[in-house]
């Protein structure tokens, strides 16, 4: 092994008509890079995909022999990785050209940083090697990085961030099978600043639509209840400022009304007042909606 700028962890569900893409779009990024794709049980041809690439040193395929889900999947890749920094990456996204050397050139880096990239709309028709990324700003920083927690908006994005700050916080893990929306989350906390990116660094495949999920789209609203109670729970742990922690559990609850609207959950009413003055009540209302949103069929 090499010693590796980045290691970028790319996770594979069933992913045949993009993985290959995704991981020369990661190889693609320099030789300072080393590349994990950790497929979770896939039952398509997401392997024969890859075998194009067989012969590559810098790339790494891990199988799980169950689905343990996206959060499941990126820990495992987190634990493998040999590089200074680790980088998000879904099995249906695409790195922009010489994005990641344009963030070490930026002076962005640094040890107790995580960065968000943000999301390109564009075709996977499109030749995506046309669209080189020659530099990166930032948009805005949240300080202290736990702020970034507060905003709930944690998931869709890659993400960059040193392994030092995933090695500190590795025990924290709740082990939610299918939700990564908590990961960002918890970094946030051993950040010093958690930094949002101008320069779009991704490409999604288009015409994704959560409402074909089905079942899974409920489990993953129920995952995300969960998720921000473990971040709530966290903050408070760690003793962050107590605004903070007041903003987490207006998040949290804002999340809960609009589900409980959403999915016609019959609970008692669910009042900014009841949210303050009594934690366990609270938390004990939030997976009451969270049971409620899984049983849905």
């Amino acid at each position: 092994m090499g010693n590796y700028q980045y290691s970028i962890i790319i996770t594979c569900f069933n992913k045949e008509k993009t993985i290959l893409r995704a991981a020369e779009s990661a190889l693609a990024q320099g030789p300072n890079v080393e590349v994990i794709i950790v497929d979770d049980c896939s039952d398509d041809e997401s392997q024969q995909a890859l075998a194009k690439l067989s012969k590559e040193t810098r790339l790494r395929q891990i199988l799980h022999e169950t689905n343990c889900g996206a959060l499941a999947s990126y820990l495992t890749g987190f634990r493998a990785a040999t590089g200074k920094y680790l980088v998000m990456l879904d099995g249906d996204d695409i790195l922009l050209p010489n994005i990641l050397n344009s963030i070490t050139d930026s002076s962005l880096l640094g040890l107790d940083v995580c960065m968000r990239m943000g999301m390109a709309p564009l075709n996977l028709d499109t030749d995506y090697r046309e669209f080189k990324v020659e530099r990166v700003a930032k948009k805005f920083a949240f300080i202290p990085g736990y702020l970034f927690a507060v905003t709930q908006n944690t998931g869709g994005t890659a993400y960059i961030f040193p392994k030092s700050i995933f090695e500190k916080s590795d025990t924290e893990w709740e082990q939610i099978s299918i939700q990564d929306h908590i990961l960002p989350g918890i970094l946030s906390f051993y950040c010093r600043k958690f930094v949002k990116l101008k320069t779009v660094g991704y490409q999604f495949e288009p015409n994704y639509s959560n409402n074909s999920l089905g079942q899974q789209t409920h489990r993953k609203n129920c995952e995300r209840i969960l998720s921000d109670l473990q971040i709530l729970k966290r903050a408070q742990d760690l003793k962050v400022n107590l605004v903070a922690q007041k903003l987490l559990k207006i998040a949290a609850f804002v999340r809960v009304r609009k589900y409980i609207k959403k999915y016609s959950i019959q609970l008692p009413d669910l009042s900014l007042r009841l949210c303050f003055e009594n934690n366990e009540i609270f938390h004990n209302v939030c997976r009451n909606v969270a049971l409620a949103i899984i049983s849905q069929r």
